[in-house]
């Protein structure tokens, strides 16, 4: 099991957009069926099958888009996992520890340091467990991300 960690922006009201993303997501959905459903009678009347393969894909690829999380600019660090060393994730923002040490101290007062779970932590904490982690010789390093002086940094979007 890992935690990923993200800077947000101070002020953003999740719990709203949250509430945004759900209401539009059931409208959506709802749509969504109507379409279906009239398609689905209509080929059935047409004698066409396979309609149920796009209907499938058709719902779980429609609602990305409302993710309240992406949706706000949250930026991802990094994650820790059981047993493993972390992993940073590489972004336009910093790739390497001193960039995102620099990149902190400079935007602090706009940003917020959180984990996946929206508890708000603190960021020299992270960086104090991140370091012990990487230093542990008991713990495993992940094949993923290229090593910056010693740390694991990623270049693709990871979860």
């Amino acid at each position: 099991m890992g935690t990923n960690y993200y800077f947000r922006k101070k002020g953003v009201d999740l719990p709203r957009l949250h509430a945004i993303a759900d209401e539009l997501s059931n409208e959506c959905k709802s749509l969504i069926g109507k379409y279906n459903a009239k398609v689905r009678e209509a080929l059935t009347d047409m004698g066409i099958d396979g309609y149920e393969d796009y209907e499938a894909f058709a719902e779980q690829h429609t609602f990305y888009i409302l993710n309240a999380e992406e949706l706000c600019g949250d930026i991802n660090v990094g994650k820790t996992s059981a047993g493993r060393k972390p992993l940073m994730q590489a972004s336009e923002h910093f790739d390497s520890m001193e960039t995102l040490k620099l990149w902190y101290e400079k935007n602090k007062h706009e940003y917020i340091f959180i984990n996946e779970y929206d508890e708000e932590k603190s960021f020299d904490g992270f960086l104090a467990d991140i370091h012990k982690r990487n230093d542990d010789p008991n713990l495993k390093e992940g094949a993923q991300g290229k090593c910056v002086a010693g740390f694991r940094w990623e270049y693709r979007k990871f979860s």
